[in-house]
């Protein structure tokens, strides 16, 4: 099958671009399959020959499916208005665009957006593909139909299988890592005010806070130096690498991430892959942490940050216990060629016009 993802494929873009290429790596090698990320970018740097003189029609043509993982570009729909002249089937993943959170953030634009293209989104889109329930549930807040051409279905990753076993060492300073993208959605506010309790009740826990530069991230790191909090967070560009990843996460205690929102993450599970726990807010609509021993569920309060961290237990087997049980979760629910061949399965439901997989809603 020949198979056209468009969206923004580079790194900085954070999950969905990570998804797209393991998708296209499982693909091809499983199926032998012909998939092309198409890069909003490109379209947007060749427009002339790719819009004005209809290049993309010739491009299209090739594909048996497209697979948008972009939403808020008038070009994406002018790209889904090409498709369906052509005849060829297109659907949208959404990544948590549609959730509540994203809706309330510059909501005037947005809802202007789906006023003026509903009809193209939503009544000519061959499918859509949630990666949780729980985004499904509040998409469909705007659009009830969703339930006649959706289906189920998480982000998979790769699983790596390390040699060596996550080192532990009885320190007394907790350790934690954030890893992404430096948004006001992550609740990096949240843990600069924690921290300031942490300096002032001089308690022993220390934030490393990876990710692409950004003008938040900018904010942040004023943050951190107007108060004085250099020596108990540290700030850094990203890293991309898996096998740098890999040799990250086993310097950390706990990877943390008290967002507002999240859709499916990317990093939470490939921080449980390495057998790094979790400490997590409900709001990033993940399995449950605490249930399945693979980390803690935290709240936005600063105070409440503070509270949980410094009762945290630091016993070697007991992390070495839950090292392994994320190890473990990671394998049986995430792994990319599970949700590689569900994935496959429900675009053939598509192109061929049923419904045989069992996780259309």
């Amino acid at each position: 099958m020949k198979i056209l993802f468009v969206g923004n494929s580079g790194n900085k873009f954070g999950g969905p671009s990570t998804v797209m290429n393991n998708l296209k790596k499982n693909l091809e090698t499983n199926y032998s399959d012909e998939v092309k990320i198409l890069d909003i970018k490109e379209i947007k740097n060749n427009f002339f020959s790719k819009i004005i003189c209809k290049d993309i029609d010739k491009e299209f043509i090739n594909y048996d499916i497209i697979n948008f993982h972009e939403l808020w570009s008038p070009l994406v729909i002018f790209l889904a208005k090409r498709a369906e002249k052509l005849g060829i089937p297109f659907f949208f993943t959404f990544h948590g665009v549609l959730n509540r959170w994203s809706l309330k953030q510059n909501s005037f634009i947005k809802k202007t957006f789906l006023n003026i293209f509903y009809k193209k989104i939503f009544q000519k889109s061959s499918g859509f593909q949630f990666l949780t329930e729980e985004e499904y549930h509040e998409a469909a807040e705007i659009y009830p139909n969703f339930s006649l051409k959706s289906f189920i279905l998480q982000n998979g990753i790769n699983i790596y299988e390390t040699k060596n076993q996550k080192f532990f060492t009885e320190e007394e300073k907790l350790k934690l890592l954030f890893l992404g993208r430096k948004h006001p959605k992550k609740g990096l506010n949240s843990l600069i005010e924690a921290f300031k309790l942490i300096k002032k009740n001089k308690k022993k826990i220390f934030l490393q806070i990876i990710g692409p530069k950004s003008k938040y991230g900018d904010e942040i790191e004023k943050k951190i130096k107007d108060h004085n909090l250099e020596n108990e967070i540290s700030i850094s560009g990203p890293i991309y690498d898996p096998v740098e990843k890999i040799t990250l996460y086993d310097k950390f205690d706990f990877f943390i991430l008290p967002s507002k929102d999240e859709a499916d993450s990317v990093a939470l599970k490939e921080s449980l892959v390495c057998g790094l726990p979790l400490i997590i807010t409900k709001t990033c609509k993940f399995h449950d942490v605490e249930k399945n021993n693979i980390g803690y569920w935290i709240d936005h309060d600063p105070v409440k940050i503070y509270d949980k961290l410094i009762s945290l237990d630091l016993d070697l087997e007991l992390q070495k216990k839950m090292s392994m049980n994320c190890k473990n979760f990671a394998k049986e629910f995430f792994d990319i060629s599970k949700v590689g061949n569900f994935y496959r399965k429900n675009i053939e439901d598509i192109v061929f016009g049923v419904r045989y997989s069992n996780n259309w809603y």
